[in-house]
């Protein structure tokens, strides 16, 4: 049992040597971050709450983009993002949205499966992935033409950030 824990404490701190935060995956990429301000979002309060989640998830989904490309595991980079993809309950007004970013994920992780690791520009899914972001981006403006400055930079910022490479 002992010699079990010590390999799963092993496999933990192997893990976390490659973990990064956000704000170094937007900086690896480069790209500038802006982040969705819930509480001075103009739509209804449910609405700005999940999209806090669903953005979490996406900056999850470019952390786990960039640590591919420095060598880590596909499949363990991406497991945090489902794990957090699993926990989102998008309002009936934004499952279109949750599932464009689902799509483009998708796309990503299996592109950068089959390339280990690096992004395949000739590749089918990146152009899928591309689309569906830019069909996002476009939804959100759609939903949401009064918002702030702020969000509306942030609606363009996080599918911009996960289609950069």
């Amino acid at each position: 049992m002992r010699i079990i824990q010590t390999l799963f404490a092993v496999c933990l701190a192997a893990s976390a040597a490659f973990s990064i935060t956000v704000e170094e995956a937007y900086q690896a990429i480069p790209h500038h971050r802006t982040v969705f301000q819930a509480a001075e979002a103009a739509m209804p309060a449910g609405e700005s709450a999940y999209l806090t989640q669903l953005f979490t998830a996406v900056d999850q989904a470019i952390v786990a983009k960039v640590q591919a490309g420095r060598g880590e595991s596909v499949e363990s980079s991406y497991a945090p993002v489902w794990a957090a993809w699993g926990r989102l309950k998008a309002p009936a007004k934004l499952q279109k949205i949750q599932d464009l970013f689902r799509r483009a994920i998708e796309n990503e992780q299996a592109s950068l499966s089959d390339s280990q690791g690096r992004v395949n520009a000739a590749d089918a899914r990146t152009h899928e992935a591309s689309q569906a972001l830019q069909e996002a981006y476009s939804e959100l403006m759609r939903l949401y033409p009064a918002e702030n400055q702020n969000n509306r930079q942030a609606f363009f910022d996080y599918p911009c950030a996960l289609d950069f490479f």
